[in-house]
C-alpha cells in the first residue's frame, strides 16, 4: 500500500500499470511521468523494476527493485527472477486462500449436519406433541375453551414444522421431490 510512506493510490500511472499484470521497469527513473520520478527521486531511487502481485486474477501488491547508488540497466535474469519471486508469492497467497476457503467450508458443513440433526429432534418433538393434541382433540366431551387452545398449540406446532422443515432443506444439498405414493405397494 505504500512506496516507502509514500500511499500507492496517490501514483496513477504505477496504480494502472500494475494494476493491469505490467512490470515497471526503468533503467532511467526520468523516463517515467514526473509524478513518479518525483517520489522516486525524493527517496534517492536511479533505476526501478516492479512486478505485480496478482492473485486469482486480483491485484494484491507489488515487489520491486530499485538501484539508489546508479542508474543501472536491469537484466533479462533479473527480470526473470523477480518475476518468478512474484509467482512463488503469488502462488503462497493462493493456497493460503484456499485453504481458508475450505475451512470455511468445511465448518458450514459441520454446521448443516449439526441443523439437520437439531431439526429431527424437533421433527420427533412435533409429532409428538401433535400426536397427543390431536387425541384430545376427538375428545366429545373437551370444553369449547379447551378446545380453541389446543387448537391454537396445534397451529403453533405446525408452524413449528413448516419452519424445521425449511432448516432441514437448508442443511440439505438435495432438492426434494413430493410424489404420491402408494403405502399398499410399500
Amino acid at each position: 500500500d505504500q512506496l516507502q510512506d509514500v500511499p500507492y493510490d496517490s501514483v496513477r500511472y504505477w496504480q494502472i500499470t500494475l494494476e493491469k499484470g505490467e512490470l515497471i521497469r526503468a533503467d532511467d527513473i526520468h523516463l517515467l511521468p514526473d509524478d513518479v520520478v518525483e517520489i522516486l527521486q525524493w527517496q534517492e531511487v536511479k533505476s526501478i523494476l516492479v512486478v505485480p502481485l496478482t492473485v486469482m486474477g486480483k491485484w494484491h501488491g507489488f515487489l520491486g527493485f530499485d538501484e539508489c547508488s546508479e542508474m543501472r540497466r536491469w537484466t533479462d535474469e533479473e527480470v526473470s527472477t523477480l518475476e518468478t519471486a512474484a509467482r512463488l508469492i503469488c502462488s503462497a497467497m493462493e493456497r493460503r486462500g484456499l485453504k481458508m476457503e475450505l475451512a470455511h467450508a468445511s465448518r458450514l458443513s459441520a454446521v448443516g449436519a449439526l441443523s439437520a440433526g437439531i431439526a429431527h429432534e424437533y421433527n420427533n418433538l412435533h409429532a409428538g406433541i401433535m400426536g397427543l393434541i390431536e387425541l384430545s382433540l376427538e375428545d366429545p366431551g373437551l370444553p369449547p375453551a379447551a378446545r380453541r387452545d389446543q387448537e391454537k398449540i396445534l397451529a403453533l406446532v405446525n408452524r413449528g414444522v413448516v419452519l424445521t422443515k425449511k432448516l432441514l432443506d437448508l442443511a440439505s444439498k438435495k432438492s426434494h421431490v413430493f410424489a404420491p405414493v402408494d403405502m399398499h405397494a410399500v
